[in-house]
């Protein structure tokens, strides 16, 4: 284990026993600080995942030879065994970890056809959308190209 992983295990260790005395005390008896500390260990936690989940893609995918700039297809639905923070049985995942910081790159997504095509969100290290594509997306199905670039 890294130590970014062992960091936020320590933390949410340290939140989940946080959480236990706090909820184990009265409400009225806490001071304010015990409050904010008590939000602050829960939005420890909750802010951490999304970073956890990039790195635990990244370092599974590097470590199976993907290198920046390739496309990881996963040819089977994950199961218990699939190690990530927010693990979903039910969708093949494809990921992409795209690095633009040399310069833009252009993504194609696809045109969807005979019930086949891409569906997903276009999304940064931190999980934050970009765009959507595919059916639902701003290309309708319809495929399209998208630039990325650095910003400035």
């Amino acid at each position: 284990m890294d130590i970014l992983s062992t960091r936020f295990c320590a933390m949410i260790i340290s939140a989940s026993l946080f959480l236990t005395n706090f909820s184990s005390a009265l409400a009225e008896e806490q001071s304010i600080s015990n409050r904010m500390m008590h939000y602050r260990a829960v939005d420890s936690v909750v802010w951490a995942m999304p970073m956890l989940n990039f790195k635990q893609f990244r370092d599974g995918h590097r470590a199976l030879g993907v290198k920046q700039n390739d496309i990881a297809y996963h040819t089977k639905i994950q199961d218990w065994k699939f190690q990530t923070a927010t693990p979903n049985n039910t969708t093949p995942y494809v990921n992409f970890f795209w690095n633009i910081k040399d310069g833009p790159i252009v993504i194609e997504i696809p045109p969807s056809a005979d019930s086949v095509g891409i569906f997903g969100t276009l999304m940064d290290a931190w999980q934050r959308p970009i765009d959507d594509v595919g059916e639902k997306g701003r290309d309708t199905g319809r495929g399209g190209k998208y630039v990325m670039v650095p910003e400035g």
